[in-house]
């Protein structure tokens, strides 16, 4: 089957547009990085990455740390939660206690609040460190970032709307 040279035509603009949009917004965004090496001897690099009001979704975080060559952050242990917190534990990442999204995820059909959730990459989501009362399903809540219910900044997590706007997104190397 051949594709019509217009259809062609309009498939590269779009793919165009797609990368201009990504390089637009990445040019405005903030970042820093710091390594961890895991109890497996590999080291994983993670840059927390500030976004400009109104923030990020989810998902436009998952392109965008895809685009950058890495995957929203998993966290596997204390260890590796304390690191991605040294790193984010600053002004720019939050707002009111609303932290940076990084890659936890609760599976479509899961009994909620507290089933299905995994990381975006196949390790094992054995290590938690929810906040009090999380995860709460509010709102259909269906993905991880950082949170603390007192407007601070904490390595507490919650659940939220992949459609929800975050002032950041933490991606892993």
């Amino acid at each position: 089957m051949t594709v019509p040279a217009s259809d062609s035509r309009r498939a590269k603009v779009a793919v165009c547009s797609v990368v201009l949009s990504l390089a637009s917004f990445t040019s405005s965004v903030q970042s820093q990085l710091k390594s961890f090496k895991h109890s497996d001897g590999t080291t994983h690099w993670y840059e927390a990455v500030a976004v400009p009001t109104p923030g990020i979704t989810w998902s436009a975080a998952h392109l965008a740390a895809a685009a950058a060559g890495g995957y929203l952050a998993t966290i596997t242990s204390q260890a590796e939660s304390d690191v991605v917190f040294g790193l984010i534990d600053d002004a720019k990442y939050w707002s009111s206690g609303i932290g940076p999204w990084f890659g936890g995820t609760q599976q479509v059909g899961s009994v909620e609040p507290a089933g299905g959730w995994k990381w975006v990459e196949s390790e094992s989501f054995t290590y938690q460190n929810w906040a009090t009362a999380k995860p709460d399903d509010s709102g259909k809540a269906d993905a991880t970032f950082f949170y603390h219910a007192r407007g601070a900044r904490a390595a507490t997590w919650s659940d939220g709307n992949k459609v929800n706007f975050r002032p950041g997104y933490v991606i892993e190397y």
